[in-house]
């Protein structure tokens, strides 16, 4: 008894006044004497005091620890934090889209014990122990949207409880009980500390780790706070895996594998590929997906289908605004093999007979050839309708250079003003020597002799050394707009490396303590590129200046030199024979096979014609260096952050860094547009010369051969592997496209009793006020006026400025839509009707002719594509009336 009471005293055991009860109840029936004999009864009720007298002591003191523990939840402190939420920018398409955005929404809320909870971490541990200091859990409301942020965010509060030794919050963990992810964009408190977050969180049933998000604080290993070490270790165990199981869409693992998925060996033998990456085809990795072998053979990684997706890092995947353009881009790509391939059955041939058959790909044939000589497509109607909004835009090189084929001297050019500037290299050996497969291109030695360059063998570098250059360089080719860019974004990029790494690492020791950059380095060389991991030539890392090397080196070639070989390739690439993606047939030997160069020697555009890929194979290149020479609309450029300040807002010296970089940024697109209209530098300006504009740093969207990216997508290298697969395993159906035709054909046709603005087959409605008012005389203006003919589609359509209803005007129908009425006067008695009409807009308060007019424009504008107006009618004014339902609709 002794022990039960000694177990009952010791304050870890006390939980709740109802315990001691409990206890009190057991000691008053165990001793009150009913089993016994009155002596022992006599001592038991001695007992029975003693322990009455002790439970009251017990009482004393656990009252004492209700009210410390009441002092101590007064003393307690509240953090409010905002936490910010972005939008799904996705629109809901269908009723049963509908009915689950409903029943997520809604049905959750109502059990929203589950929802969101999340937590604070102190950057301080416990004292008697060495685990990090937690706040009360908190947990977030979708209901209770604060309405402050814009149309793609929302913001929510949430109140965390701390003890008052809590210390500074370094941390916050998440964890999402609802169905659905949530994309958290940042957690703040307000003069305390930032979280910024940027990413999607899954819900328990997928993940059943809580996220982790650290603050805006950056600790280098050895500095991590001790409350925070823990948690660290632990994300990055989660971001690293385990190299096993198969990856899915909600998880955010980087780990490494081969290109062993690029074939589809259970297909059949034609659909066999190598493996990129191994002592064979020594490659970069790729990002591992763990999907399962063929059934043919175990070391190829079944191929991406439609029950399976490239696996791609979530927070990497595209984001719904640039997801849209890609599927919008898709789409184009999906209708513009139609025109083509129809055509290809009708002719009953899938190649090329001549360049007007090239040219009229292009929805501005005018600028490539005669509009006269333009093909002339044998498609059923519905075709010839939309086949001008489905031909590709003109490239950027074709616009200007209207021969069917590029100029020696401009292929020349490109090689330092194109999409290929990296082909230039330092002769090493003279003659030169190919190092193609001579057993199928033939042989390797160079037909340039010495005699061709006579005076030019000498120098032939592309730069030196030269300290007296801001960068360190001097170009032996001045006119290199490739280099004499790059070099000013190379620049600017290493001075804001600088900035950074002395920053954080401002000697030789820090660099070689920090575990976690070397592990970082010791991955990048010996899985992301075992086959070259042993190179000797890979730069070494222990000093604040190999680091700076190493960081702009990767930032340079993932923004800048991505954007001078990627965005050009439509504009300089679309126009298959300047480029054509292969070659069906080789130039023929003269000695192997005599009859073909004499078709060769005979028809020589002919035979070109008759290489180039087939209508099928140009349009889906071209559709697909279309879609990946585009910007999207939400695209960051170089030079821009737009969570520059919650992410770095604990390091200042980082953000004004930052802010330096992106004014060096506008100086180098100044000083680009300068040079580009320099007449000195031929590469890049002149007659029949595009400036060049690859390393421009800004761009609007779409592809506009210009644009400098902050980053390189991996979802993007994905795509650009295997375009093809990615494209045909994304895009919809052929159903899907004839469907979308066959809806907006629908849509654009006027049906035969179509009832046109300005005619009323009920006109005698009107007929009683017709003497009356002579505002509403209309002496069959209507008729005068050409119609449409029933079936013919209007372009471009009807088009009038938004209306503003003036301050004094009645509203003349309480219910409806909203509609124009137009009044058109004769000019016989036009002085007269302009009497009559303001007599009686002054009774009707309507704003008067010299009051501004309604709707803006002149006739013609109004009138979209109609012809002129009829003489004799005069256009005065237009008024905005409310009109009943179904009335003008």
């Amino acid at each position: 008894m002794a022990m039960t009471v000694g177990a009952l005293a010791h304050p870890n055991h006390i939980s709740k006044p109802m315990d001691i009860m409990w206890h009190a109840n057991c000691y008053k029936q165990f001793s009150s004497g009913i089993f016994f004999s009155s002596t022992k009864r006599t001592t038991f009720r001695a007992m029975r005091k003693k322990r009455a007298a002790f439970a009251e002591i017990v009482r004393n003191k656990f009252s004492a620890a209700v009210d410390v523990e009441k002092t101590a939840a007064a003393m307690m402190l509240e953090l409010t934090a905002l936490v910010t939420v972005r939008k799904s920018q996705k629109k809901i398409i269908n009723v049963m889209d509908m009915m689950f955005h409903w029943f997520d929404k809604h049905t959750l809320d109502r059990h929203n014990q589950e929802g969101v909870v999340l937590q604070l971490v102190s950057t301080e541990t416990e004292s008697n122990r060495m685990s990090p200091k937690w706040s009360d859990e908190a947990r977030l409301v979708w209901t209770k949207n604060l309405k402050m942020g814009s149309d793609q965010k929302s913001v929510y509060e949430v109140k965390f409880m701390v003890d008052p030794k809590f210390g500074k919050p370094g941390a916050i963990t998440v964890s999402n009980g609802y169905e659905n992810e949530f994309y958290l964009e940042s957690v703040n408190i307000e003069g305390v500390v930032d979280f910024p977050c940027n990413s999607w969180v899954q819900p328990q049933r997928v993940m059943s780790v809580q996220r982790i998000f650290f603050c805006s604080k950056a600790y280098l290993p050895g500095e991590t706070p001790e409350g925070l070490k823990e948690l660290r270790e632990m994300e990055l165990r989660q971001l690293r895996g385990d190299g096993k199981g198969l990856r899915t869409p909600s998880d955010r693992i980087y780990d490494y594998d081969t290109y062993n998925d690029i074939g589809n060996p259970d297909k059949g033998m034609e659909f066999v590929r190598p493996t990129l990456g191994g002592n064979k085809n020594p490659h970069p990795r790729r990002c591992r997906t763990g999907r399962p072998p063929t059934k043919t053979d175990e070391n190829m990684e079944s191929p991406v289908n439609e029950s399976t997706t490239i696996y791609v890092p979530r927070d990497e995947e595209f984001e719904e605004a640039k997801q849209e353009a890609l599927d919008v881009g898709k789409l184009k790509g999906i209708l513009r093999h139609i025109i083509p391939t129809v055509t290809a059955i009708v002719r009953d041939s899938k190649f090329f007979k001549g360049y007007s058959d090239i040219n009229g790909l292009y929805s501005d044939a005018s600028l490539l050839e005669n509009k006269k000589q333009k093909m002339k497509l044998p498609l059923p109607k519905i075709f010839n309708k939309v086949q001008e909004n489905l031909k590709f835009d003109p490239p950027k090189l074709i616009s200007r250079d209207t021969s069917c084929c590029l100029r020696d001297d401009e292929f020349g050019r490109q090689a330092v003003a194109g999409i290929n500037p990296l082909s230039i290299e330092r002769l090493t050996v003279f003659p030169p020597v190919s190092k193609l497969d001579p057993s199928i291109y033939g042989s390797q030695e160079s037909a340039l002799g010495e005699e061709h360059l006579i005076g030019h063998l000498e120098g032939i570098g592309v730069a030196i050394p030269d300290p007296t250059q801001s960068h360190g360089l001097r170009l032996l080719i001045e006119d290199y707009p490739y280099a004499t860019d790059g070099l000013l974004i190379w620049s600017a990029i290493e001075r804001l490396v600088q900035t950074y790494v002395n920053y954080y690492y401002p000697d030789a020791s820090v660099v070689q303590s920090d575990t976690e950059l070397h592990a970082w380095y010791h991955e990048s060389i010996n899985l992301g590129h075992a086959d070259l991991s042993h190179a000797s030539w890979w730069p070494k890392l222990s000093t604040p200046n190999d680091l700076i090397a190493i960081l702009t080196t990767i930032i340079w070639i993932t923004t800048a030199q991505h954007a001078a070989l990627n965005f050009g390739q439509y504009p300089y690439g679309g126009y298959v024979p300047t480029r054509p993606p292969h070659m069906r047939r080789l130039v023929p030997n003269q000695h192997d096979d005599p009859d073909e160069y004499a078709n060769f020697i005979r028809e020589p555009q002919q035979y070109f014609l008759s290489s180039l890929p087939s209508f099928f194979e140009a349009t889906k290149y071209m559709a697909v260096i279309d879609i990946i020479s585009a910007h999207s609309p939400d695209e960051e450029y170089i030079g821009e952050r737009k969570d520059l300040l919650s992410t770095w807002s604990a390091d200042t010296e980082i953000v004004e860094a930052f802010y330096r970089f992106s004014m060096e940024m506008k100086k180098i697109e100044k000083e680009i547009e300068g040079r580009n209209g320099d007449s000195n530098l031929r590469n890049r300006c002149g007659a029949g010369v595009s400036p060049y504009e690859l390393l421009m740093p800004s761009s609007e969207p779409g592809v506009t051969c210009r644009g400098v990216p902050n980053k390189h997508d991996p979802e993007y290298a994905a795509f650009i592997r295997d375009p093809q697969k990615y494209f045909l395993a994304s895009v919809s159906g052929l159903f899907e496209a004839t469907k979308y035709m066959a809806v907006i054909e629908i849509l654009s046709t006027h049906s035969p009793d179509e009832e046109y603005i300005g005619g009323r087959k009920d006109f005698s409605t009107w007929s009683a006020g017709m003497e009356e008012n002579p505002r509403r005389r209309q002496h069959d203006v209507a008729d005068r006026l050409p119609q449409p003919v029933p079936g013919e589609v209007l372009h471009p359509p009807l088009e009038v400025a938004p209306p503003q209803r003036h301050e004094n005007m009645e509203q003349r129908a309480p219910l409806g839509e909203e509609a124009l009425e137009l009044a058109i006067f004769h000019e016989g008695d036009h002085e007269q009707q302009e009497a009559d009409r303001e007599e009686e807009e002054a009774r009707e308060g309507v704003a008067g002719p010299n009051q501004e007019l309604v709707v803006g424009g002149g006739p013609q504008q109004l009138l979209g594509c109609l012809d002129p107006v009829p003489e004799g009618v005069d256009f005065r004014h237009v008024e905005h009336h409310k009109c009943p339902a179904g009335y003008g609709d």
